[in-house]
């Protein structure tokens, strides 16, 4: 039987333009304070992390990452459109859990697998798609 998990997807948009530099767009696709603020740190050059901001999750990645990420994409793009995806689990069954370990990386599904000592993990499907497909599709 396959297992099926359904995850509340929200778009946060990345584009960049074809100027003669880049410009990084961030859209706040779910209208969260959160979003906002990982948006802000990026785009805000004197932007440095504290204790309230340390614990922040921006697409996945704790807010530091975020922005290192961001910031380096933003100087080197050229002509570059990239759609990232928040993930929210909506229950806490482990296949849910694969799925965002998929979303986040090979390395990280194969650890949380290995840890919850699951087995072939192939078939599950995530909103649909078999995991392997919704990896690829949503990877960051």
């Amino acid at each position: 039987m396959k297992a099926r998990h359904q995850l509340a997807l929200f778009l946060l948009s990345i584009v960049f333009s074809t100027s003669s530099y880049a410009e990084l767009t961030l859209t706040n696709a779910d209208k969260t304070e959160e979003a906002q603020t990982c948006i802000n740190a990026v785009m805000d050059e004197s932007f440095k992390v504290t204790a309230e901001t340390k614990m922040i999750k921006c697409n996945g990645l704790p807010i530091k990452k975020f922005v290192k990420k961001y910031r380096k994409l933003q100087l080197e793009a050229d002509n570059i459109n990239v759609n990232v995806y928040k993930l929210y689990p909506s229950d806490k069954n482990i296949e849910t859990q694969l799925c965002i370990a998929a979303a986040n990386g090979k390395q990280e599904l194969k650890a949380l697998a290995k840890k919850a000592k699951y087995g072939d993990y192939s078939k599950i499907e995530c909103n649909g798609e078999k995991i392997m497909a919704f990896a690829q599709k949503y990877s960051q």
